[in-house]
């Protein structure tokens, strides 16, 4: 389940934004921007930073430079969302730090489609970051360049989807993935290609990673997610 946090004016309180991302399945942290909210919404591991503003401003161009400052969230995509049709707002904004900026009103399947692309660019940037090299998780052995695996040194021979959904969650450990989020990843699809291709991967993940395998663990009406020290893992 990617992590948002939507930082808004207060004067946006009752926006519909926060509501349209939680109904499509993200967890939202709503803040405003004072140094407080902002210094705690640092501290925390968000996959996607929207700042929702009634108008694009001096403030906000300094919010989004701070938080391209910020070791935190230096990496973290952020699209600003303002009434402000103009150019020169937009390019400003952009320079800032921002990875897109939408203008509104704007349209929720637009918004959902902008969130997607934005977390889906973000997952194969942190997903090829940490290719190079091998990968150790206890017995565990990972070349993700050449989609290798070795389990007490003898090979585990994988799909392509069972390495890229294996790699989801070796990457992200305790983080709950619903099964929606894991098609859009690795399957490129929605759940109305069936939620049950997911289920049918983390079975074979299972039987084929052992003792590691049973790491990944069901949520019950969320999805799955990897706690690997639950299992002597570390």
């Amino acid at each position: 389940m990617a992590k948002i946090l939507l930082i808004e004016d207060k004067n946006l309180r009752q926006d519909s934004i926060h509501l349209t991302l939680e109904q499509r399945g993200y967890e939202v942290t709503a803040v405003h921007g004072s140094e407080t909210d902002l210094f705690q919404a640092q501290n925390e591991a968000h996959d996607l930073i929207i700042l929702n503003l009634s108008v694009a401003s001096a403030d906000v161009f300094k919010i989004c430079k701070r938080l391209r400052a910020n070791e935190k969230t230096s990496k973290v995509p952020v699209i600003i969302m303002s009434a402000s049709d103009q150019l020169l707002d937009k390019v400003v904004g952009l320079e800032a730090g921002a990875d897109d900026f939408v203008v509104k009103p704007c349209n929720r399947d637009e918004l959902i489609a902008r969130v997607k692309a934005r977390l889906r660019k973000h997952s194969r940037s942190e997903s090829n970051t940490g290719s190079a090299g091998r990968i150790c998780l206890g017995n565990l052995e990972i070349w993700p360049d050449n989609y290798t695996v070795t389990l007490a040194g003898q090979p585990v021979n994988l799909t392509v989807k069972e390495f890229d959904l294996m790699k989801m969650f070796i990457f992200h450990p305790n983080r709950v993935f619903s099964r929606e989020y894991l098609l859009e990843q690795v399957w490129g699809c929605d759940s109305g290609e069936g939620a049950r291709k997911v289920d049918v991967i983390v079975s074979s993940l299972r039987y084929k990673l052992q003792k590691i395998g049973n790491g990944i663990e069901t949520v019950r009406g969320m999805g799955y997610r990897f706690r690997p020290g639950n299992h002597g893992i570390n």
